[in-house]
């Protein structure tokens, strides 16, 4: 009876393993998605609000492990229009071209920021917060390899806020 309840205690701690990250990572998505629902319930048309809540859907149907997927493919795009707009002052010209310059450049950063907390993990002594400074160097090495490629690569030219202009000359 023993090996019984031992074998069903070890299921239960797989299976509860597994769920954990969903049943927290989904209720903090409701919860969110019920704040903005509020929020804008009389500013968005209703279809607009039912498709964010398909988000949850989604969310609930697949693994935590397959549901980063979307969830990268969301903030590549929200950070790209996020700069496009905000950080370069670029205007509101349609450019595809431009978030698959955008993409191959996170791409480019994100093999970096591994490779730097790889070498990090490797080379700096085994204390408890090794992990941490490794995360916090390739963090500040990705920031800075983001800024750089999307300044020239992406968007091409330095940041600029809207509406000041450089010298009188520039429109």
């Amino acid at each position: 009876m023993n090996s019984f309840i031992e074998n069903l205690n070890g299921r239960g701690e797989t299976f509860l393993t597994f769920v954990w990250p969903m049943l927290w990572q989904s209720s903090l998505l409701i919860a969110v998605l019920l704040v903005f629902d509020f929020l804008v319930r009389r500013k968005v048309r209703a279809s607009v609000r039912y498709t964010l809540w398909l988000v949850v859907l989604v969310k609930l149907c697949l693994p935590p492990t397959l549901a980063r997927i979307p969830s990268f493919l969301c903030a590549l795009t929200s950070t790209y229009f996020g700069n496009r707009f905000f950080t370069f002052a670029q205007g509101k010209q349609p450019a595809p071209a431009r978030f698959f310059h955008y993409l191959a450049a996170s791409g480019v950063s994100n093999v970096l920021n591994l490779g730097v907390y790889a070498l990090a993990l490797a080379l700096l002594p085994p204390l408890s917060i090794a992990p941490f400074a490794a995360l916090i160097l390739a963090t500040g090495v990705s920031m800075c390899a983001n800024f750089c490629l999307y300044s020239t690569f992406v968007f091409g030219g330095p940041p600029r806020p809207r509406g000041l202009t450089i010298d009188s000359r520039d429109p």
